[in-house]
């Protein structure tokens, strides 16, 4: 069978990780749009010079010389304070693409309305069609954000989601199932504890914490592990060289691995959000929400997963673990502020409805009352 030739890769959801990865993914040769919610934001973009600073800061000290040569025809530079910029992106929304080359102004232009100078200012091309989408949003923007781009999706196009919580794909799945004539697309899951935080400076970002990366076709792609799409396959395999230490893995470990930093994260999360408080001090504030509540929600965490995993318990699930694995990261992870704490500091949506409200939803298939989780979802959304 012919290796299937990579179309372009659309990145939605232009965050700190979703940056990261479109960064690395460049810096491999990949071509990469990055599909902006607004106009505004494309524009922007477009100004601040089309590229992506990455500053490394986990291996700074380490390697304070490092310097890559960039594979043409894509351009990367290392500036004097150790940010590594790379150029070669396409700036999109969902309606259309822009390109970096300015276009002659007129003298008619202060006549004209802001949406005809942008176009006398930037060309604007037809949007291509999307064979491979990575998706990096917030979970609650998923499904709208899809939707938005739906009719330009190739009628067999490759997604991978990649980020925190769960339920996303429940939702991608019926509203693909019942969209009329649409695409079929193929799922590949992903998980990954690499630490990544913005700049002040606009498209800047710090990768703080060199983590783990796992990606797993999803098995509900008609799933055959001895015989995976070739267009699956190929985008396995460029997201195999991606050089943050991936892991091509089958989806049943993935899974674990999901409900593994669900289970983290449906602690930590809501208590440094409630408290204002960083990671590293959880375990020590959380008995102001609740007596021995870290306890507790271990104790409820794996009631649920002992029911999804039964009868054979996974070491991971069992309480006593649970808890060790939240402490350790909080502890590695002290100086941080969780994804929530800064939602609610910023006055935005919080991802509460697919962590702790995933659990509870997960629990009630299964006829368990999870209390605690629920009252944290209710005290989160009374923030937000």
């Amino acid at each position: 069978m012919m290796q299937p030739t990579l179309k372009r890769i659309h990145v939605l959801g232009i965050g700190s990780i979703g940056s990261l990865f479109a960064f690395h993914l460049v810096r491999n040769a990949n071509p990469v749009s990055l599909i902006f919610k607004t106009r505004e934001k494309a524009d922007l973009f477009i100004k601040s010079g089309s590229k992506i600073g990455i500053l490394e800061q986990y291996k700074i000290e380490n390697d304070k010389n490092s310097k890559e040569t960039a594979i043409s025809p894509y351009h990367s530079t290392l500036n004097n304070i150790g940010i590594c910029y790379q150029s070669g992106f396409i700036a999109e929304t969902s309606k259309g693409e822009y390109s970096t080359e300015p276009q002659e102004k007129t003298r008619e232009s202060n006549k004209l309305n802001s949406e005809q100078i942008y176009k006398q200012t930037y060309s604007v091309k037809k949007a291509s069609s999307i064979n491979t989408l990575l998706v990096t949003t917030k979970t609650y923007q998923t499904l709208t954000a899809i939707k938005n781009i739906s009719h330009r999706l190739s009628n067999d196009p490759v997604i991978i989601i990649l980020q925190n919580g769960m339920g996303v794909i429940e939702e991608l799945l019926e509203y693909f199932l019942s969209a009329k004539n649409g695409p079929s697309p193929k799922f590949i899951i992903g998980t990954t504890s690499h630490g990544c935080m913005p700049q002040k400076k606009n498209f800047c970002f710090d990768h703080t914490g060199f983590g783990s990366l796992y990606f797993a076709e999803y098995e509900g792609n008609n799933y055959n592990k001895d015989n995976l799409n070739p267009n699956v396959k190929h985008v396995l395999e460029i997201l195999s060289k991606l050089p943050l230490e991936p892991k091509i893995i089958e989806y049943p470990e993935l899974y674990q691995q999901l409900l593994l930093k669900l289970a983290v994260n449906a602690i930590i999360n809501p208590i440094t959000a409630l408290n204002r408080c960083r990671n590293g001090l959880v375990f020590e504030t959380q008995h102001e929400i609740h007596k021995n509540l870290i306890p507790l929600l271990c104790k409820e965490i794996e009631t649920i997963y002992r029911a999804v995993f039964k009868p054979t318990m996974p070491n991971f699930a069992l309480e006593s673990n649970i808890y060790t694995n939240t402490f350790n990261v909080s502890k590695n992870t002290s100086n941080n502020h969780s994804s929530m704490l800064r939602d609610v500091e910023n006055g935005n949506k919080t991802e509460i409805d697919y962590i702790n409200g995933y659990l509870v939803r997960l629990a009630t298939s299964f006829g368990i009352d999870a209390k605690y989780n629920k009252m944290l979802c209710e005290y989160i959304k009374k923030l937000s």
